[in-house]
């Protein structure tokens, strides 16, 4: 939960309209619904929560004590998804993974991506790149945290040098992040 309140602090120092009104907040693989919940205590608006579906019933269970049933949807379609987003009852608006396509009839402000881009295999990187690109707002503030190079299961190697970035993005830091560089492990040294 740490990690993720410091994400939020470096959003919120270096994106001047990171409190303004009406911004659409993105977070693709939360995970215990940690970085959605604290978004939700730093601001009003909306927060879309995507991922794959088990633990997308993990973020829903974790994030109950903030948002009631009444103040979230689970959408299955593009038209949900919208009835939703256009609904001011409506705080939190989840997605399976499945259809992250759905992102494109959103008007996408802030996306946060924390180590969880480094367990998909490059293709499906990519379409999460092309939702972002073509989702209905002018522009994305989009915070990837991610390791640099990581093997995945079946030996397809993701690196985070070859996610699609564009020469037109424009990186704000790219850096190691200091508050990412040590972890709980199950191994030796454990930390």
């Amino acid at each position: 939960m740490l990690r993720q309140a410091l994400t939020l602090a470096f959003c919120n120092s270096t994106v001047s309209e990171f409190k303004a009104n009406n911004k659409l907040h993105l977070v693709i693989g939360d995970g215990f619904g940690s970085l959605t919940s604290l978004i939700s205590l730093c601001t009003d608006n909306k927060i879309v929560s995507i991922n794959l579906n088990e633990i997308l019933l993990v973020d829903y269970i974790y994030t109950r004590g903030i948002f009631s049933d009444t103040n979230t949807a689970l959408v299955t379609t593009e038209a949900e998804t919208r009835e939703a987003f256009e609904d001011s009852n409506i705080r939190l608006i989840y997605i399976q993974a499945q259809n992250h396509s759905f992102l494109r009839v959103l008007p996408v402000h802030f996306a946060y991506n924390i180590a969880s881009m480094q367990e998909m295999n490059p293709v499906t990187v990519k379409r999460y790149f092309d939702d972002l690109r073509n989702c209905m707002s002018r522009g994305v503030n989009f915070y990837c945290c991610n390791r640099i190079e990581k093997t995945l299961p079946d030996g397809t190697i993701s690196r985070f040098s070859e996610y699609p970035w564009s020469s037109d993005d424009i990186i704000i830091t790219d850096e190691l992040c200091p508050w990412h560089q040590y972890y709980y492990s199950k191994s030796p040294p454990y930390y």
